[in-house]
């Protein structure tokens, strides 16, 4: 008896080097975490916007305005940490235009006000520049981010969404 396989027809966009290509995009993303859109980061890596979502979602278990969201807060967390910069222009710095949608998403993403957790966690004595911030910011991303993620994807998974604002289903690349 012959043994019969079913061969599949369809080509999958994914190659072998697809976790590489999946950390090289999650990396790509925290950098740009701020202007980060699904149709950039797939202009960016030469794949269709539909390859890009495909991907991180069956990665990361999360959709790409989650990540993004994520990444955002994490951002915030360490520049509220410095306590040198204000809220107006961390939320600006964390890619949103709006702070009343960044206070919005920083209580839906950690249960208080980015004022509650400055106050709460005091941020650093040390005077520090706006770049400056940005840069330890952008350099403590992928320290400790396990935990940040964690609170802000469990938070996220309970949330009614963000309105669009963190690339979500409103996401058409322009801002």
């Amino acid at each position: 008896m012959k043994d019969i396989y079913l061969v599949s027809t369809v080509r999958v966009s994914v190659s072998d080097n697809a976790p590489d290509k999946l950390e090289q995009m999650l990396a790509y993303i925290s950098q740009h975490c701020d202007d980060a859109t699904l149709t950039s980061v797939a202009a960016y890596f030469r794949v269709h916007p539909n390859t890009v979502s495909g991907m991180i979602k069956r990665g990361t278990g999360e959709t790409f305005g989650e990540v993004v969201r994520e990444m955002r807060m994490s951002r915030a967390l360490t520049l509220l940490n410095s306590g040198k910069i204000s809220i107006a222009q961390i939320s600006r710095l964390c890619g949103y235009d709006n702070p009343s949608n960044f206070y919005r998403v920083f209580k839906q993403s950690f249960g208080m006000t980015p004022r509650a957790y400055m106050s709460q966690h005091g941020g650093s004595n040390d005077s520090v520049t706006i770049t400056e911030a940005v840069d330890r910011a952008s350099a403590d991303e992928g320290v400790g981010e396990g935990a940040e993620r964690g609170a802000a994807a469990s938070a996220a998974n309970g949330a009614a969404g963000d309105g669009g604002d963190a690339a979500g289903p409103a996401d058409t690349g322009a801002r």
